[in-house]
């Protein structure tokens, strides 16, 4: 079992607002997916889930937030197994497709605890997935995991780990991300 343990984007909306940091959703189209981030932080943690775009490399790579988590939202997209009601620790929203998806993922709790891992994966357009940031509550160790979501037969959600993930740890500056390409198997 993979897991990532500590030790040219399509036209996209900015969400914005008064004191909140900006938000980017891509649109639904024949070259999106669509993904689930779920963290088992406490609802007091800080987490967050940044998309990096490498396309501009070698001369620098970018990142842009796609999700954060700890106030009520509810899903605006339709996924295998999701909720109809408000959730804090669950976004679900289109990705791109056409490239490897680059993201980090990073957890704090004021003022002593902090996790980070970032991984890539190739999503298929199409198809659905989940990325579950685990936050351990105690020693605030902290594991990333990607599934391709289906739906089973009898209506279950069905979950396979999605074999192109590969996990790393973050490099400290975003030039970083450039020096080494991280690989979607």
């Amino acid at each position: 079992m993979k897991k990532g343990i500590l030790h040219a984007a399509p036209l996209m909306l900015v969400l914005t607002g008064c004191g909140t940091p900006e938000i980017v959703r891509f649109p639904a189209d024949d070259q999106s997916a669509k993904l689930r981030y779920v963290t088992t932080a406490a609802l007091s943690d800080f987490t967050y889930l940044r998309r990096v775009d490498r396309s501009m490399c070698p001369s620098s790579a970018q990142s842009m937030l796609i999700a954060t988590t700890g106030t009520l939202e509810q899903s605006q997209i339709a996924m295998i197994g999701s909720s109809d009601v408000a959730q804090a620790l669950v976004r679900e929203f289109n990705i791109p497709a056409s490239a490897p998806l680059t993201f980090y993922v990073a957890a704090s709790r004021y003022p002593t605890y902090s996790c980070d891992n970032a991984g890539v994966f190739q999503p298929m357009p199409g198809r659905q997935y989940e990325l579950r940031h685990i936050v351990e509550p105690v020693t605030f160790v902290c594991i990333v995991e990607i599934d391709e979501l289906q739906q089973g037969d009898d209506g279950q959600v069905m979950r396979r780990r999605e074999p192109s993930a590969h996990y790393f740890h973050p490099p400290k500056k975003m030039q970083d991300y450039c020096q080494e390409a991280p690989r979607a198997n």
